[in-house]
């Protein structure tokens, strides 16, 4: 079975010990905002407590950056609950899309390219009052250890519709206008994240390609994009829903995010 990009196997892990971040640690200094030298460690008005372990120096993140990370997320005990060591390779973040947390986006806002950290978040910065049923607890602090391996560019631009391809299959089929492709699919708007979503739905999207749809962004993607391929489409307004938005989800002169699998409309 394949995963959208983002989504990355939980892996239950034996507690391990992690040097660094103590959770009652107040000695952090800040940003310097007149030199903007970073210092080893940053404590945030929100609570959360970055050490840096390594210092980059590829460029400071801005969001709707890709970057490309290796990640553990742990509990108070030690438990990793979530990290791509399994995967063996680093995996995608787009910065500032509440992938993750509130908490991750606020510190990405401070790291560059080639930095290693250890990160604290307190419970309304990680997964909060909900947390993850059989993993995280309600109201649980998370530390987690993150290093920013590159930055990834763009596979395509078309008109400023930036798609990003995750993985293609050798000698995959093109998918072509006229085309009835099933997708499977979240999709986030700058304001609410995750504001639909195939998984959510209990059903896979059928489409067809270059239908009349309203976001003609989408099909723009889909019309350069082969079956099987695993993407990211980020669409600015203009080719997404404009000066009008769209419901509840999209407000006016919003951009919006598709994490996307193609796949043939005859599959089992």
């Amino acid at each position: 079975m394949k995963f959208l990009p983002f989504i990355v196997s939980i892996v239950v892990l034996t507690s391990c010990n992690f040097s660094g971040i103590k959770e009652n640690d107040t000695t952090a200094e800040k940003v310097d905002e007149k030199s903007k030298i970073i210092v080893d460690s940053l404590l945030l008005d929100e609570g959360i407590h970055i050490k840096f372990l390594k210092h980059g120096t590829g460029d400071s993140l801005r969001k709707s950056d890709v970057v490309m990370i290796n990640y553990s997320c742990r509990l108070k005990d030690g438990q990793v609950f979530d990290t791509n060591e399994k995967i063996g390779k680093p995996i995608p973040f787009m910065v500032g899309w509440l992938m993750q947390t509130k908490g991750w986006d606020l510190a990405f806002e401070h790291l560059r390219i080639g930095d290693e950290v250890e990160i604290y978040l307190p419970a309304e910065m990680a997964r909060g009052k909900a947390g993850i049923q059989g993993l995280v607890p309600p109201n649980a602090e998370n530390w987690l250890t993150i290093s920013i391996d590159s930055k990834r560019q763009a596979d395509m631009n078309i008109d400023g519709v930036e798609v990003f391809v995750f993985e293609r299959e050798p000698k995959a089929k093109k998918v072509k206008k006229g085309d009835e492709i099933i997708l499977d699919y979240l999709a986030y708007a700058e304001s609410k994240p995750r504001y639909s979503s195939s998984f959510e739905n209990g059903a896979a999207f059928n489409f067809k390609v270059g239908s009349g749809s309203n976001l003609p962004g989408l099909n723009m993607a889909l019309e350069n994009s082969y079956y099987n391929d695993m993407l990211w489409v980020l669409i600015p307004p203009k080719h997404a829903f404009g000066t009008k938005g769209s419901l509840n989800n999209v407000k006016p002169n919003e951009f919006v995010l598709f994490d996307l699998l193609i796949s043939e409309k005859d599959r089992d």
